[in-house]
C-alpha cells in the first residue's frame, strides 16, 4: 500500500529539487511512501494542478490508509478520485478554509455512483450502431429529450440502462420527452430511484416489466426542475 508522509500534519514531504535559471526549482517533487513523484514546472498549469491533488490525497491517505482500497475498488479513475476527493474535502482545516468544497466532492461521488447503478455509459458511436441511426441522428434524439445524455469534459456519454441488445427500452422515449426535468443526471436520477407509485420499483423496473401507461403517469405529473 502506498502511503503519504507528511510533516507538521500538513503537506507530504518534498525532496530537494534542482535549481532552474535564476534560482527557482525546475521541478515539483513530492515524497510518497519511499518513491519520489517529480513533475518538471515547464509541464505548465495542468502539473500545478497535479501536484496539488497530490499534497491533499496523501494527507487523506496517511489519515485514513484503507481509504486506498475503497478508492481502488471504484470502477472507473473517477470514481476512485471521487472517494478520495470526498474524504480530503472532508478534513477540517479543508472545511474551514473552502466550505463549498465538501458539496461539490460528494455531487462528484453521488454522480459516479449513479452512473454505477446505471451499468456505466457508452459513447455517441455505440448508441447510434445499437439504433441503427447516423451520429447526427443520435444528437437529434437527444435535443428532443429521449434520450439522457450527461456531460464528460468536451463530450457527451449516453448510460447504458436506457438500451438493450434491441435498442432502446420499450417506452422510454415516451416517458422522457413527459418528463418536465432537463438536467441529464437529474432524469437519470428520476429513472433509477423507486417510487411508492409504481409498487416500490423504479421508472426503469416498471418499464422493463411492461407498465408503461403507470411510468408515463408519473413524468406527466413531475414538478420538473
Amino acid at each position: 500500500m502506498v502511503t503519504a508522509r507528511t510533516d507538521a500534519r500538513q503537506s507530504p514531504r518534498r525532496a530537494p529539487a534542482p535549481k532552474a535559471t535564476g534560482g527557482e526549482p525546475a521541478f515539483w517533487r513530492l515524497r510518497v511512501g519511499g518513491d519520489d513523484i517529480t513533475i518538471p514546472k515547464s509541464a505548465g498549469p495542468g502539473a500545478a494542478l497535479l501536484m496539488r491533488t497530490l499534497r491533499a490525497f496523501g494527507r487523506v491517505i496517511e489519515d485514513n490508509p484503507r481509504l486506498v482500497d475503497s478508492a481502488l475498488q471504484a470502477p472507473t479513475d473517477a470514481g476512485g478520485l471521487a472517494v478520495l476527493a470526498s474524504a480530503a474535502a472532508a478534513l477540517p482545516a479543508v472545511e474551514e478554509l473552502d466550505p463549498a468544497a465538501r458539496l461539490l466532492a460528494e455531487g462528484a461521488q453521488y454522480k459516479t455512483e449513479l452512473l454505477t447503478r446505471a451499468g456505466g455509459s457508452i459513447g455517441v458511436g455505440e448508441v447510434a450502431e445499437l439504433l441503427g441511426i447516423s451520429r447526427q441522428g443520435v444528437d437529434k434524439q437527444r435535443k428532443a429529450g429521449k434520450l439522457i445524455a450527461l456531460p464528460a469534459g468536451s463530450d457527451l456519454r449516453y448510460p447504458s440502462c436506457q438500451f438493450t441488445s434491441r435498442g432502446l427500452v420499450a417506452g422510454l422515449q415516451q416517458v422522457l420527452k413527459a418528463l418536465p426535468i432537463q438536467d441529464g443526471w437529474m432524469r437519470l436520477e428520476w429513472l433509477l430511484t423507486e417510487d411508492d407509485a409504481l409498487q416500490g420499483q423504479s421508472p426503469l423496473q416498471a418499464l422493463q416489466a411492461g407498465q408503461d401507461a403507470a411510468v408515463m403517469d408519473l413524468a406527466a405529473g413531475h414538478g420538473g426542475q
